[in-house]
């Protein structure tokens, strides 16, 4: 799977997942208020254009354009006006924003309907018609959680292998042994003896006194042509580090 289409799938993923959780939330708002026999003429997903709806009874169910939330339309959601606390009105006498929201819910009750407005219930029963919606994502939230621990599983650190890297070789296929490095004879390592005994026993030829001192690279020692008498066994001591052919003089 390419990284563009990757990443057009999660953008789905993710946008029927709002999707789904507005309609259960919507959903936690309508039942129990259908339950108390409040009318709900309207069930819908999103706000603006509507893109596409049936009608189930006395319900319409549908799509809008917008995304962004969702609706249940509950009718009478407002109680009419108190003679008592009148609302407020403009200066010219028309009815104020609260007023005017009062007026619209009141016109949703049908005739006859009357007792099927939402302002008569109990206030329990409002009580659990409004935290429907908040208690049902709560609900949907538990699930997920466990769904997600309980099937997915959380990651924990293992000593087993998880992947093969596509470039490394197969498990199956039998590896070579790594090579194995042999130390020259003529070239010994670096912790070997720098005493002029030592330079004796690999060169029997040598002569201190007069002979060649060595360095590791097989040269003469840059500091002349040899070991000149008197001072042969200390230059040689001083420079003879291993490596090298030892040649007499």
């Amino acid at each position: 799977m390419s990284q563009a289409l990757a990443y057009a799938l999660g953008i789905v993923v993710m946008v029927a997942g709002i999707a789904v959780s507005v309609a259960l939330h919507e959903l936690g708002h309508m039942l129990p208020a259908k339950k108390f026999g409040v009318k709900v003429p309207e069930y819908f997903i999103g706000f603006g254009p509507r893109l596409w709806s049936v009608r189930r009874g006395e319900t319409e169910y549908g799509v809008k354009a917008l995304w962004l939330g969702g609706y249940v339309k509950l009718v009478g959601m407002l109680p009419p006006e108190n003679p008592d606390r009148p609302d407020r009105r403009t200066s010219s006498g028309e009815l104020g924003m609260v007023g005017q929201a009062r007026a619209d819910s009141m016109e949703e009750i049908a005739p006859g309907e009357e007792a099927r407005a939402f302002y008569r219930l109990s206030v329990p029963r409002k009580l659990v018609v409004m935290a429907g919606g908040i208690l049902t994502n709560l609900l949907l939230g538990v699930v997920l959680l466990a769904v997600s621990l309980g099937v997915v599983g959380v990651p924990t650190s293992t000593s087993s292998l998880a992947t093969v890297a596509p470039a490394s070789p197969p498990t199956s296929t039998p590896q070579r042994p790594a090579p194995r490095r042999t130390r020259n004879p003529r070239r010994p390592g670096p912790g070997w003896s720098r005493g002029p005994d030592h330079l004796l026993e690999r060169c029997p030829g040598l002569d201190l006194a007069g002979g060649d001192c060595p360095d590791r690279t097989g040269r003469d020692h840059p500091g002349g042509g040899g070991c000149r008498a008197g001072r042969g066994a200390q230059r040689c001591q001083r420079h003879g580090r291993g490596g090298g052919a030892c040649r007499a003089r």
